[in-house]
């Protein structure tokens, strides 16, 4: 049996994958390693005694083990006895979820809508650079994460994060209103404009940047909604696979544009196009970016447990939300799918 190795460093992100989630951490010498670590998330059903005799045959095609808990209902403080309905895969839990929605109401799911990266941060109680122990054995798994710091806590140390930063060309306007691909790549004190007619031989630079310089946060302008979706599109046109993600087993996270209705106005949010094994920072599709550049968003990440791509792009709302779902799971407290309560009239 493979000793287990002792690796002191940072937690930096997560993600799901076949089995369990993909944990990327960076040691103390700055390098980025990626382990795997067993995960299977669990969601809840509060049914009668018809429905529960049910739920057997309408899961017996799902991927999941079906149990028993004993959870605390938020509103009443009474502990109820639950169905626990546990995922053998992260990556088919929103399918499972989606299945059993088809034959129970929505007031019956509790921890069913908790993204899955999350869920991980909440059950492990760490969040986005925290200072770690990490025990591994010689097959990469993890068996064990001390994490030897505190969320709240005021002062604390953060690696020395590779920062490069992608423009087109320079400009402060969307990459759509550009003809050719005309790029510009700046890190350690440098700029590397990176032009011309030849869009191999620009995506290729960009590649060999990418790989030379191996930055742990990509942060651009206008990234999300047209710079990267422009250079994935050049790349599969011209057969050029880029180095975008660390992991080169997994494809890009991608979300769609959505705008809402908040307090007297509407509010625009483009996709996001985030990457896996290192970070995409959009400055442009980011409140907080705009306010407290990238030491509020590590700030905020720390306090929330948002995993630090959806940290940067989230409204203030959506962090408060997560650390009273971070407070629910410490205290075995179940959390509804849906709002039960309004918010009181302003």
């Amino acid at each position: 049996m493979t000793p287990a190795t002792i690796i002191d460093g940072w937690f930096f992100d997560a993600y799901p994958v076949t089995g369990g989630m993909a944990v990327w951490v960076l040691d103390e010498s700055g390098v980025a390693r990626r382990f795997f670590d067993p995960f299977a998330p669990s969601f809840y059903l509060r049914l009668d005694r018809r429905d529960a005799q049910r739920l057997p045959a309408l899961a017996r095609r799902l991927p999941v083990t079906l149990g028993k808990a004993l959870k605390t209902e938020l509103f009443s403080g009474h502990e109820w006895q639950v169905e626990d309905v546990r995922v053998r895969d992260p990556l088919q839990f929103n399918r499972s979820v989606a299945a059993l929605q088809k034959f129970f109401p929505h007031f019956a799911f509790y921890n069913s809508n908790i993204p899955v990266a999350q869920m991980y941060l909440y059950d492990r109680q760490v969040f986005p650079l925290a200072r770690c122990e990490f025990t591994v054995d010689g097959a990469g798994a993890l068996k064990r994460i001390d994490v030897r710091d505190s969320f709240d806590a005021r002062d604390y140390d953060l690696p020395d994060l590779r920062i490069m930063r992608l423009t087109n060309g320079g400009a402060d306007v969307p990459s759509k209103f550009f003809r050719t691909l005309n790029l510009e790549v700046s890190y350690d004190g440098s700029t590397h404009s990176l032009e011309g007619e030849d869009a191999v031989s620009v995506l290729e630079s960009f590649n060999w940047h990418l790989y030379n310089y191996d930055p742990d946060i990509l942060m651009t302008s206008w990234g999300d909604a047209t710079l990267l979706p422009t250079i994935l599109n050049a790349s599969l046109r011209h057969r050029v696979p880029l180095l975008l993600n660390r992991d080169r087993s997994q494809e890009y996270f991608t979300t769609k544009e959505r705008s809402y209705w908040t307090y007297g106005q509407i509010i625009h949010r483009d996709a996001a196009f985030m990457l896996a094994g290192r970070w995409h920072i959009d400055s442009e599709n980011s409140f907080i970016m705009g306010e407290s550049d990238i030491e509020g968003v590590i700030e905020l990440a720390r306090l929330t447990q948002l995993p630090m791509q959806k940290q940067s792009r989230a409204a203030i709302g959506t962090g408060l939300a997560s650390m009273q779902m971070s407070y629910a799971w410490r205290n075995n407290i179940l959390i509804p799918a849906e709002k039960k309560e309004g918010e009181d009239f302003k």
